[in-house]
């Protein structure tokens, strides 16, 4: 009788003091200026359909409650909205607040009341959160989340194209793909047109993520601009998949070392942030003829180069008559210099279970560097019982899941055998999760977002309560040795056998029967469980 996740305490930031320890986030610089920023909310009913086990609103708002605080300070944000107050109206466009200094707080207030209502005059939300930055806006932003296209027959391409042309302004488009699959490429010459990014997702996570990026874009550096041109290239590595190689498996965990440390006290990956070049001069071939290429990884983007704990391996991109990709070279240096022969290979590069795999060329002229971004965060696992003390790490086991499902409902198991207060390495997205107290049906389980550069702590709390059973000749009276016990559900499915005098279970709330069997005879009693209250139960032998 597994009980739902009931607590979960996340996203705990490690600053700069912390660097040593774990995580480093860095999103806008202290020394960055304001920039003016639209924020375009599609409220139609586009946004009713699911995103992963969200409404496409709901996610959106959601991840919008973490982004506005992260930036709290950094830009001056307004907020328009469009199909949220009449089922057909192709006006139904406003603007909730002009650009301002962000008080993360009074915006999500204005987000909150949004209802999926009606219908889409995207192309006017356009024109109209543009008119919202001012004459003298540019540079400015705009960032569309929109969940459908334009369904009011008009041409957001159009707008776009007015925007960057009359007030420089560039459009970053979030577009929520749901699970029918909606074909939102015209959107895509929004972002294009302006000079924006155009990201399309399909779970919380990968949105988490890319209004991550459209927000730091609107972040002005010190030379005032806000943004440099993007490309949707850049932009859809959120959807990027890894292949699989010799070595290597579908999930990308590392199958020979590498795994996560079992250090309560945090995630030890730099001993400082290493300032990475810009640009690296051009490879050139060494007089074997082998080309020399330093491999490095970022946590996330931006973020510090990891220092530690990353596996490398290289195969050759064309594969061997057995069909495999041979591994021409390894390393567990953090950032290697290997010499290669010039040709086409895969990069696999591990760290816990995060990892990235991408193809590279080594050619004469190409940059003698290659930098690797693993979108990795981490999450570390904690436990509670019903009154609210902290459960033994011991006591408990947990599995991690990917979120996806197959037909049949089921998932792919990431890493199993999870203990509390250990940090695992994994990369950013949703995750499933389930974590046994004790030996018989004391399970919870729920989903959790992992972001890129954070650390996630998920706080599982637990109904189950250990019951001891007792096989006794009058209430009260010393147990009986050799007693075999079998517990069930009211239904009758088998929950545990054990052997004992004095045997113990952590059991879920709930109603059960016992059998306790001795000398060939079975004894029958019944009891409950109350969340988090140990209990003995007493089966009384009946009296000759």
């Amino acid at each position: 009788m597994p009980s739902l996740l009931r607590q979960v305490a996340v996203t705990a930031v490690l600053g700069l003091s912390l660097l040593t320890a774990g995580f480093i986030q860095s999103p806008a610089r202290a020394q960055d200026r304001q920039a003016r920023t639209m924020l375009v909310i599609d409220s139609s009913v586009a946004m009713q359909s699911a995103l992963g086990n969200e409404t496409k609103m709901e996610a959106t708002k959601n991840a919008l409650a973490v982004i506005l605080q992260r930036y709290e300070g950094k830009l001056d944000l307004g907020i328009a909205a469009f199909g949220h107050r009449k089922a057909k109206a192709c006006e139904d466009v406003s603007v909730l607040s002009p650009p301002r200094p962000m008080a993360a707080a009074a915006l999500a207030k204005q987000i909150a009341p949004l209802r999926p209502t009606g219908s889409s005059p995207l192309a006017l939300a356009v024109r109209e959160a543009t008119a919202a930055l001012g004459p003298d806006a540019g540079p400015a932003r705009l960032i569309l989340v929109a969940g459908g296209i334009d369904t009011c027959n008009a041409d957001p391409c159009a707008a776009a194209r007015e925007a960057k042309a009359e007030q420089k302004v560039r459009i970053d488009v979030v577009a929520l793909r749901g699970p029918g699959g909606e074909d939102l490429k015209a959107l895509r010459c929004i972002a294009k047109l302006s000079g924006g990014t155009y990201f399309e997702v399909a779970n919380a996570a990968k949105l988490s993520a890319a209004l991550n990026k459209a927000f730091r874009k609107s972040v002005l550096p010190k030379n005032g601009a806000a943004g440099t041109a993007d490309t949707d290239e850049e932009a859809m590595t959120a959807d990027a998949s890894a292949g699989s190689y010799a070595g290597v498996d579908a999930s990308g965990v590392d199958q020979d070392g590498g795994g996560d440390s079992e250090d309560p006290a945090g995630l030890v990956m730099q001993s400082a942030v290493t300032a990475l070049p810009e640009d690296a001069p051009a490879a050139q071939p060494a007089a074997d003829g082998k080309i020399s290429i330093r491999f490095a990884a970022l946590l996330a983007d931006p973020g510090p180069q990891i220092d530690t704990g990353l596996v490398w391996r290289i195969y050759d991109r064309k594969a061997g008559d057995d069909g495999l990709n041979r591994l021409v070279a390894k390393s567990e240096d953090a950032a290697p210099r290997v010499a290669l022969p010039p040709g086409d290979y895969m990069v696999n590069v591990s760290f816990g279970k995060a990892y990235a795999t991408r193809s590279v060329r080594i050619e004469p002229g190409r940059p003698s560097r290659e930098l690797f971004v693993l979108n990795a965060g981490g999450l570390r696992l904690l436990a509670k019982s019903a009154d609210g003390a902290d459960i033994p790490s011991g006591a408990v086991v947990s599995e991690i899941y990917s979120d996806e499902q197959d037909q049949a409902g089921n998932r792919t198991l990431i890493v199993s055998g999870v203990k509390l207060g250990v940090i695992l390495r994994l990369n950013a997205g949703i995750y499933h999760v389930k974590s046994l107290y004790g030996d018989a049906n004391g399970l919870v389980q729920g989903d959790i977002s992992i972001e890129a550069g954070r650390l996630t702590d998920m706080t599982l709390t637990h109904d189950a309560a250990s019951v001891t059973l007792k096989l006794v000749t009058q209430r009260g009276g010393e147990a009986v040795a050799d007693t075999q016990w079998r517990i069930y559900t009211q239904d009758g499915a088998l929950v545990r056998e054990s052997v004992g005098a004095l045997p113990t279970h952590i059991l879920a709330p709930g109603r059960y029967n016992v059998e306790a069997i001795r000398g060939g005879q079975k004894y029958a009693d019944s009891f409950e469980v109350e969340p988090g209250t140990p209990r003995t139960v007493e089966v009384v032998l009946p009296q000759e």
